[in-house]
C-alpha cells in the first residue's frame, strides 16, 4: 500500500520495482521535471528523505537505505545495486559557494554536480558525499567521513573521484 501512495502524490514522478519495502515515516517528494526510481527489493528505512528537484535519482536493485538517510538531488544520483547507506548517510548534489558576496553572481553560484554510488558501495553512520563525487563499486566511507574531491588514504575511505 506504501508504494502505490508514494506513486500517487509523485503524479508519475516515481517508479517503484516489485518487492520494494518503504518505512512508514520515509518521504519522498519529486519535483516536476524530476523522476525518481526504486528497484526491485530496494528497502528503505524509518525517516529517509528523498527531494529530487532535478535530474533522476535512481536507486539499485536490493540496496538498503537507513534510517534518517538524506538524498537532495539538483542532479543525478546513482546508488548501485546491493549498496548499502548507514543511519543518518546523505548525498548532497549540491553545495553553496563560499565566496565574496560582493562578487558577480555568475562566481557566486552553488556548485552542482552528480553523485555515483558503484555496485555494493557501503556509506557508514553519518557518512555524508560531497556533489561531482564517485564511489567505486565495493568501496566504504567510514562512519561521519565525508567523501569529497580527494580520496584519503586509509582501510576505511572509499575510492572516490570527482567527475565534474
Amino acid at each position: 500500500m506504501r508504494p502505490k501512495l508514494l506513486r500517487i502524490r509523485a503524479r508519475g514522478r516515481l517508479t517503484v520495482g516489485c518487492g520494494v519495502e518503504i518505512g512508514r515515516r520515509a518521504r519522498v517528494r519529486v519535483a516536476p521535471g524530476a523522476r525518481v526510481t526504486l528497484a526491485e527489493g530496494t528497502r528503505i528505512g524509518e525517516r529517509l528523505t528523498i527531494e529530487a528537484v532535478a535530474g533522476h535519482v535512481r536507486i539499485g536493485p536490493h540496496a538498503w537505505l537507513g534510517d534518517n538517510v538524506r538524498i537532495l538531488a539538483g542532479a543525478d544520483v546513482t546508488v548501485g545495486a546491493r549498496c548499502v547507506l548507514h543511519d543518518g548517510a546523505a548525498l548532497l548534489t549540491s553545495l553553496p559557494a563560499h565566496v565574496d558576496p560582493d562578487a558577480p553572481a555568475a562566481r557566486r553560484a552553488a556548485h552542482i554536480a552528480a553523485v555515483t554510488l558503484g555496485p555494493g558501495a557501503r556509506l557508514r553512520e553519518g557518512a555524508a558525499v560531497e556533489p561531482g563525487v564517485t564511489i567505486a563499486a565495493g568501496a566504504e566511507v567510514g562512519a561521519r567521513e565525508v567523501a569529497s574531491s580527494a580520496p584519503r588514504p586509509g582501510p576505511q575511505t572509499a575510492a572516490a573521484s570527482r567527475s565534474a
